[in-house]
């Protein structure tokens, strides 16, 4: 059973056999099951390597990252497929949504996404803590790269830019 996934994407152009240049990595705030939201991943061996978006995978070896304890960091190559599901209506006692971090190292050579300015090793551990105007250019950044999920975001984006 192939499948082209809906919401299912790529960090990163397909690297073939060299080594990445983008690691992403997810960390869940909360305990994640199969029921509130958990990520799924696609091993290179189902992926139909093709150039569509979102890409072409076999559906039966998408695997799910679950259940995963709060605090569990995981990370996968940027060219690997994969996607974060929905919250259950019918969560069980104790479960909450998933909350969760996302996070995305580039090598200094990878491609960046013209959107925004990376953020660099050193404004991260320069001990200082990033400007209030560099942190909201960060945020309005992340958020324009889910609006094809999440539709536009121009009017928080205008929020959060100072006057």
């Amino acid at each position: 059973d192939v499948r082209v996934g809906d919401g299912s994407e790529r960090d990163d152009e397909k690297t073939a056999a060299k080594a990445p240049s983008i690691l992403s990595a997810w960390l869940p705030l909360v305990d994640i099951s199969l029921r509130n939201g958990c990520m799924y991943v696609v091993p290179r061996d189902s992926d139909l390597h093709d150039e569509q978006t979102p890409p072409g995978f076999v559906k039966a070896g998408a695997v799910p990252l679950a259940p995963a304890k709060a605090g569990a960091l995981m990370a996968w190559a940027g060219d690997t497929i994969h996607w974060g599901t929905g919250c259950s209506s019918k969560l069980e006692t104790g479960e909450v949504p998933r909350l969760s971090l996302a996070f995305v190292f580039r090598r200094r050579s990878a491609k960046c996404d013209a959107r925004g300015t990376a953020l660099t090793y050193a404004e991260c551990c320069a001990g200082k803590g990033l400007p209030l105007e560099r942190r909201l250019e960060v945020v309005r950044h992340a958020l324009t790269c889910f609006e094809h999920w999440y539709g536009d975001t121009a009017k928080i984006r205008q929020e959060l830019t100072p006057k």
